[in-house]
Parts: structure tokens; C-alpha cells; sequence
């Protein structure tokens, strides 16, 4: 037996007898192998792995067939009795095995103990099975697909981000994409679904602590408690983060604030327990937020990184930090092209985009998306809020699609020329039961 293989086989059977479960039946190995074999289970492997893993199954079934074995105990111990195990791997067996027994209470009431600890265990297996089915990153994308316009990529990671959170995971993710292409829509309609697990914030509005402000960092955190946290998982969405990790805020003084606030945020990118200050300044009154499953996620059109690195040429970068070359490369407005050192050179602190996992690229969107968008997102929320029926021509959805993409300016923008529109039908006529744009 390979030394990986046989590490999996003494662990997956001395678990069985720790837990109580010696007792097990242990089917024909050959035949279970057989069996996967036939569901094709072993097609995408080499030559190499699956001889490899024929001859651990061989293994184990001479173990089985010699031992006669019917359940787990048997086969552990016909696996003693037929294994040559040098010292230190004897040494190692025999304190598992006393571990075991000590751990085992042979009276009933032990075995009662036992098998409420293995109780509890599946307990925790089946809520997280739960948890897997309810947050599949599938589900979620086709959920996010009926409501936002291409994108696949930031959906698909969106998804994962949910989904690796509320099993007990975290990341940090830099979403890039211009103006109304969808960064923020995506995160509000899964904030709709979820909204004890996403929090939302307006990045430009946050103040460093110490700094004088309306909203602080440990104002997401309102309202939330850590054993709801720990239990969901929580994702803080932080919206134009460009505006405050790569433009400048300078005080009167001199102080850069967004540096100081980038500073606060270092130790919550990595998970760590961060104390606040009180609004008094001092530490009672305060709050301690535990940030081990906390993921954030930045939002940013970064629309200043790109034209200042559009209007210098730079070295060549290779990967997102940008190592340089001394090859030079054609100007670019394409976020693609943004790398690390891009960002850095705008006011992002090394140590704040050494703690980003991933980042995702959004593309501009088309006239042909506006005009979906319009119809399909735009004019039925309008109309449920209204109350009204609704009517726009086609030749108005293409002007309205075509000022969006032109300016620059997004879906907000259109939404607002049908607003605007709206608004102005409903002064002159108040009480029609239906407009038309």
C-alpha cells in the first residue's frame, strides 16, 4: 500500500471504531471499485493514477478477503495481523489506539456519551449538507441570470463568494468595471435575497476612525451579532471603493485619511478581531468585532486609475502586481489591463491588495444591453412602483440607450431620463391609469 493510501485507509476505519460504529458493514472492495470503474469515475485519470489505485484496491481486498471481514473492527484488525509496520508507525498505532480506549467508557453510560458525540457530529454533516444545497453557486447564478444582463464572470464569482461564506469561508474580492455595467445591481439583488449575510456601504462616505464623519467602519457592523456572523457568515460590500482607496483624501492638515482608513481596514481583510473606539474616544462604549468570517468585496469603476495610466506609458506589467519589464506597452483604457502596481501608483496600499484574493472584470455594456435592460429590468419595477401602466416606444428605448452608453453614465442615468419622463406626464395628467413615454 502507498504511503497516501495507507493513511487514508487507518484513518477512515480507526474513526469507525472511535465513534462507535465498528459494527460498520464493510462491502467487498473489489466489487465497489468494479462499480465506479463502470460509472466512469476513473475516465479522467492517467495511466498512471489508476494503475495506482487498482493496486491499493487490491490491497485492501487481500486485507478483507483474508480476514473474512464483516464489518469495520474485523477488518481493522485482520489489517493489524497482516501489515508489516515498522516501529514508529507501531508506536504511532498503538497511542491512537490508547487514545481510543481511554476516550470509551465501557459501561453503558459511556456508550450512551459515544454515541451522542457522534450524534452531534452528524448533526453538524447534515446542516452543512443543508447549507450546500440552499446556497449552491449554481442556484444562485441562474437566480442573478433572471435579473442582470450578461456578466457571466462576476456572477459566477458573486455565486462563489455566497456560497464559500455561508460555509464558513471568507475572501476578499476587487470587482473593476465602468459606470452602470452592474457591479453594484448584482450585490443589491443578492443583498434583496440575503439580507441578514450582505451588508452594503457606500465606500466614499466612510471615515477613518478618529476622523469626524456620519458613518465609520464599524457602523456596517450595526445592529449585527457576532453569533449571527459566525453562524451565516457576512459579506460587506463596499460600493465606489474606488473613490476612496485610489483618490486622494487629504485634511487641512496634511493627514491622508484614506490612507489611515486603509490602514483600520488591513486588519479586517485578514480575518483578525478589531476593537473600536467609543464616540467619546475612549475604548468603553466601544465595539470588538470578530472579522474571521467576514468577506469583503470592493466595487469600483477606478475610472482615475485607468486614465492615468492611459496617459503615461508604463513598463509592461506581468500579472496582476505588475513586475515590470523593460518593455514598454501601447496605451490602454481597457480595465483588463489594470494591474496591482496600477493601483498602487493611484493610493492603494500594498498591504490592503496583498489581502485581495481575486479580481473579476466587468465589460461595458452594449446599446442592445440598455435597451434589454430597459424593457425587461427598468420599466417593470417602475410600473410596481407606480402603480401605473407604463408604455414606452421603441424608437424612445433606442434614444434613451443610446444617451446611456454615450455619456457613460449607466442604467442609473437611464433610469433617471424615465423617471424625469414619468414625473412630468403625471404633473400634467394625474389621474390616467396608463402613460406613454
Amino acid at each position: 500500500m502507498t504511503n497516501t493510501y495507507a493513511k487514508r485507509f487507518w484513518r477512515r476505519y480507526l474513526n469507525l471504531v472511535r465513534l462507535g460504529r465498528s459494527s460498520t458493514p464493510v462491502t467487498d472492495p473489489s466489487i465497489d471499485f468494479l462499480l465506479k470503474k463502470e460509472a466512469g469515475e476513473f475516465d479522467p485519470m492517467s495511466d498512471e493514477e489508476y494503475n495506482e489505485l487498482l493496486e491499493n484496491t487490491e490491497s485492501v481486498y487481500s486485507i478483507w478477503r483474508a480476514g473474512n471481514c464483516e464489518d469495520a473492527g474485523d477488518m481493522l484488525l485482520s489489517a493489524i495481523r497482516n501489515t508489516r509496520i515498522n516501529g514508529a508507525a507501531l508506536t504511532s498505532l498503538v497511542k491512537i489506539l490508547t487514545e481510543c480506549s481511554e476516550k470509551t467508557n465501557y459501561t453503558e453510560d459511556g456508550k450512551d456519551d459515544l454515541f451522542a458525540d457522534h450524534a452531534e457530529a452528524a448533526s453538524d454533516s447534515e446542516e452543512l449538507a443543508e447549507i450546500r444545497e440552499e446556497f449552491m453557486p449554481k442556484k444562485t447564478f441562474d437566480y442573478l441570470n433572471t435579473r442582470i444582463r450578461g456578466q457571466e464572470e462576476a456572477k459566477r464569482a458573486a455565486s462563489m463568494i455566497l456560497y464559500n461564506s455561508a460555509c464558513g469561508g471568507r475572501s476578499n474580492t476587487l470587482f473593476i468595471g465602468p459606470t452602470g455595467c452592474g457591479k453594484s445591481e448584482i450585490w443589491r439583488h443578492l443583498s434583496k435575497a440575503y439580507p441578514d449575510m450582505i451588508r452594503i456601504a457606500d465606500a466614499s462616505r466612510l471615515t477613518a476612525d478618529g476622523w469626524k464623519g456620519s458613518f465609520h467602519v464599524e457602523d456596517i457592523f450595526e445592529g449585527l451579532e457576532m453569533s449571527d456572523i459566525h453562524k451565516h457568515g457576512l459579506i460587506v460590500v463596499l460600493d465606489e471603493a474606488d473613490k476612496v482607496f485610489c483618490e486622494p483624501i487629504v485634511g487641512s492638515s496634511g493627514t491622508d485619511f484614506s490612507a489611515l482608513l486603509q490602514g483600520q481596514l488591513l486588519k479586517m481583510f485578514d480575518g483578525d478581531t478589531v476593537s473600536f473606539e467609543g464616540r467619546d474616544g475612549s475604548i468603553r462604549g466601544g465595539k470588538t468585532i470578530d472579522c474571521s468570517h467576514v468577506s469583503f468585496v470592493l466595487l469600483g469603476a477606478f475610472e482615475r486609475t485607468i486614465r492615468k495610466r492611459s496617459s503615461t506609458r508604463t513598463a509592461r506589467s506581468i500579472g496582476f502586481l505588475g513586475e515590470t519589464s523593460p518593455e514598454s506597452q501601447p496605451d490602454s483604457t481597457d480595465p483588463r489591463d489594470v494591474t496591482g502596481r496600477d493601483l498602487m501608483n493611484s493610493g492603494m496600499r500594498r498591504e490592503l491588495l496583498g489581502r485581495i484574493s481575486r479580481t473579476v472584470y466587468l465589460d461595458p455594456l452594449t446599446e442592445q444591453d440598455y435597451e434589454a435592460i430597459l424593457k425587461q429590468s427598468i420599466l417593470p419595477d417602475l410600473m410596481q412602483v407606480y402603480g401605473y401602466e407604463i408604455r414606452i416606444g421603441d424608437n424612445t428605448v433606442s434614444e434613451y440607450a443610446h444617451l446611456a452608453y454615450e455619456s457613460g453614465l449607466g442604467v442609473r442615468h437611464m433610469r433617471s431620463l424615465v423617471l424625469n419622463a414619468i414625473d412630468d406626464m403625471i404633473f400634467e395628467s394625474p389621474f390616467e391609469q396608463s402613460y406613454s413615454i
